[in-house]
C-alpha cells in the first residue's frame, strides 16, 4: 500500500483529524505519536545497538520510560527515559547539566541515594525526530500508584486508600534527605508531589531466567494494536500501544532508602529562576499564584502538602484547572480562597495584591458566601453581602455577582486542624495530632523566608 501522508507535528483536536481508531488502553495517547512526538517503542527493540527494551514503567506528557538491560555492562538494569522529539533543547540541557553538578557533589554516592541519579545521557534519531534519552536507576512505581497497587493501604472499599504512618513518615524523612541535598547545593526542584517520588525496589536477578520474567507480554488486555483508520501501515507509530508495568513486584516497605525523588525536569539554580515554574497547581506556594521571587520555599510548601497528603490520604488543596489553563484566574481565586479558610488570613502585603478580592470578602475582611435564592424561583448564585461602594470603583476591580466565578462552597472550607483530624490515620492520638498540625502551620508559612529548611524540619519532635 502507499505511505500515508506525513501527520502534523501537533496532536489533532477534532476527531476528523485522527489517523488511528480508538484505543483504550491506558497509557500515553497514540495520536501523539507524530514528527516531534513520542519515539515508537516495542518490547524487543534495541536502543542505540545498547539497551533492550522489557517493559514499560511509565509515561507522561512528554516521555515514556522503559526497563532495559545493558548489552555492553552485562547483568545491568536501567530505566530508560525518551524525552518527545520536540521538547525544548534548553530544558534538556539543564536537567543534564544539573544532574552532572549534582553528581560531582556527592561523589560518594554519585549524587544522592534520596534521589533518582542520571547514569548517561545520549541523543538518537527515530522516525519523529531526535530524542533526548536518560539512563536513570531502576525505581519502582510512584507512590501514587503504590497507594493503589500494595494491598496494605486498603482501609475499606477497594477505592478507599490511605499510606500507614510508619510508610508516611518513612517516605517524608527521604524526601526531606533528597530536598536537604538538593538545597544545600542551591537547587530547586520545583515540582515536588507524589508522582515525582518513587518507591525503592531490592536488589533484581539478572540472570537470563529472570531477565525472561521481567520481560512485559504483549499477549494480555494490557496491550492493544494501534491501527490506522485508513488500514496503512504508520511509519511513525508502534503496532501496539501497552500500558505500563512498574516493578512493584520488586518493593519492599523495609528498604533504605524506601523513596526518592525524581524528575529535575522543573529544576533550577536558586540563583537563577526561571520565569515561571510547573509547580503541579495543589501544590503552588503564594508567591508562585502571586508572580512574587521565589526559590527554595516553594519546595517547602509542596512538602507542606505532602505531608498532609500521604497522612490522610485526601489533597490539601483540591483545585484543579478544569479548562486546561492553571493561570486562569478563577482557579487562582479558588486557590486562595482555601488558604484563607484552611490556613488563617493572608497578609496584608499578598492580600492587596489580589485583583478580584473584594468579590469574596468585605472591607473588614470578611468572607462573603454564596446564596442560592431557590424561594425566588431562581437557580443563580449571589452574594450574601455585597462590597462598599468604594470597592465598586476601585481600580482592582468592581463587585459584580454576574462576573464572579465563585467555586467555593456556600459554608466554606473547614479549617486545617478540622479537616485533618476527620481523615488522620487511628494511629494518631491526640498528642501527635497537636504536634503534627504545628509542624505542618510551621511548613505552611505564607511568607517563604519564614519556612524552616529540610534539615530544620528533619529535626521536628515528630521525625524523632
Amino acid at each position: 500500500m502507499s505511505r500515508p501522508p506525513t501527520p502534523s507535528n501537533r496532536a489533532p483536536h477534532h476527531s476528523a483529524d485522527f489517523r488511528f481508531k480508538t484505543n483504550g488502553t491506558a497509557c500515553e495517547w497514540g495520536e501523539a505519536y507524530h514528527p516531534g512526538g513520542y519515539h515508537p517503542v516495542h518490547i524487543g527493540d534495541i536502543i542505540q545497538s545498547r539497551y533492550r527494551v522489557l517493559r514499560k514503567l511509565g509515561y507522561g506528557s512528554y516521555s515514556t520510560v522503559w526497563l532495559v538491560v545493558d548489552h555492553i555492562q552485562p547483568n545491568r538494569l536501567m530505566a530508560l527515559k525518551i524525552a518527545t522529539a520536540s521538547m525544548d533543547q534548553g530544558i534538556i540541557d539543564k536537567e543534564v547539566t544539573l544532574h552532572r553538578q549534582l553528581a560531582a557533589a556527592g561523589t560518594q554516592h554519585n549524587g544522592s541515594p534520596f534521589l533518582v541519579m542520571l547514569q548517561t545521557y545520549f541523543q538518537f534519531q527515530g522516525p519523529n525526530g531526535t530524542h533526548a534519552c536518560f539512563v536513570l536507576d531502576v525505581m519502582g512505581p510512584h507512590l501514587t500508584e503504590m497507594l493503589h497497587l500494595c494491598p496494605e493501604f486498603q482501609i475499606g472499599e477497594p477505592w478507599e486508600r490511605r499510606f500507614t504512618k510508619q510508610f508516611a513518615k518513612k517516605v517524608l524523612q527521604d524526601v526531606l534527605h533528597g530536598l536537604q541535598f538538593l538545597h544545600e547545593n542551591g537547587v530547586v526542584h520545583g515540582d515536588l508531589h507524589t508522582g515525582n517520588i518513587l518507591v525503592n525496589v531490592r536488589s533484581i536477578k539478572t540472570d537470563e531466567a529472570s531477565i525472561k520474567n521481567l520481560e512485559q507480554s504483549t499477549d494480555t488486555i494490557q496491550c492493544s494494536s494501534l491501527r490506522r483508520l485508513d488500514g496503512k501501515t504508520d511509519p511513525w507509530a508502534p503496532e501496539y500501544l501497552i500500558q505500563p508495568e512498574p516493578l512493584y513486584e520488586y518493593t519492599s516497605l523495609d528498604l533504605e532508602p524506601l523513596a526518592k525523588i525524581t524528575d529535575l525536569g522543573s529544576a533550577f539554580l536558586e540563583d537563577y529562576p526561571p520565569a515561571e515554574t510547573v509547580t503541579a497547581v495543589a501544590f503552588r506556594a503564594p508567591e508562585l499564584i502571586f508572580g512574587r521571587p521565589f526559590g527554595k520555599g516553594i519546595d517547602i510548601w509542596s512538602f507542606g502538602c505532602l505531608l498532609f497528603e500521604l497522612l490522610t490520604g485526601s489533597s490539601l488543596f483540591c483545585v484543579s484547572p478544569l479548562g486546561g489553563d492553571k493561570l486562569d484566574e478563577s482557579i487562582n481565586d479558588e486557590h486562595l480562597i482555601q488558604f484563607f479558610d484552611l490556613l488563617g488570613p493572608l497578609p496584608e502585603t499578598l492580600f492587596s495584591r489580589w485583583r478580584r478580592r473584594w468579590e469574596y470578602f468585605d472591607q473588614e475582611g470578611k468572607r462573603l458566601y454564596p446564596v442560592n435564592h431557590a424561594d425566588e424561583g431562581s437557580d443563580d448564585l449571589d452574594m450574601a453581602d455585597t462590597a462598599s461602594d468604594d470597592a465598586e470603583t476601585s481600580e482592582l476591580g468592581s463587585f459584580d455577582s454576574t462576573e464572579t466565578a465563585f467555586l467555593a462552597p456556600a459554608f466554606g472550607y473547614d479549617a486545617l486542624e478540622k479537616r485533618f483530624r476527620d481523615k488522620k490515620t487511628n494511629d494518631i492520638d491526640e498528642k501527635e495530632e497537636t504536634q503534627l498540625l504545628q509542624l505542618m502551620h510551621w511548613v505552611l508559612q505564607y511568607d517563604p523566608a519564614q519556612r524552616p529548611s529540610p534539615t530544620e524540619i528533619l529535626e521536628h519532635p515528630w521525625f524523632n
